[in-house]
């Protein structure tokens, strides 16, 4: 998705647009878990732009829908995009909660775990 790689290059205006407008086609054409992929980009993206609040809502939805209905095998990366919005929003306890959360949910899936420790060093 572009939002996502948006988000990967620092570019949050791009990636919030671009989640934006893919949540729209989700929606349009009925695709519950691209719309939680989406949401979660908007949530992080919405983060760095000032709107961690906002931002941490979304997330906590976008993860709740992709653990309950989808799939296990992003909810690290999400969780720790929910550690980062949390702590921009000023919740550090919460933040490493969460973090801990993130490594503790796939611990046989090594390829976020790298980006879920470094939250964690810069949380705490």
């Amino acid at each position: 998705m572009a939002a996502h790689l948006h988000f990967r290059l620092k570019e949050p205006e791009a990636a919030e647009r671009g989640a934006l407008q893919a949540l729209a086609l989700c929606e349009e054409f009925g695709t519950p878990a691209l719309a939680a992929v989406c949401r979660a980009t908007l949530g992080r993206a919405m983060a760095d732009l000032g709107g961690a609040a906002e931002g941490v809502a979304l997330l906590r939805d976008a993860a709740k829908v992709l653990d309950e209905r989808v799939t296990r095998l992003s909810i690290t990366e999400n969780l720790s995009w929910l550690a980062e919005a949390l702590a921009l929003d000023g919740k550090i306890n919460d933040a490493l909660g969460v973090t801990e959360d993130a490594l503790r949910a796939t611990p046989n899936g090594l390829v976020n775990r790298p980006e879920a420790f470094r939250i964690r060093g810069t949380c705490g």
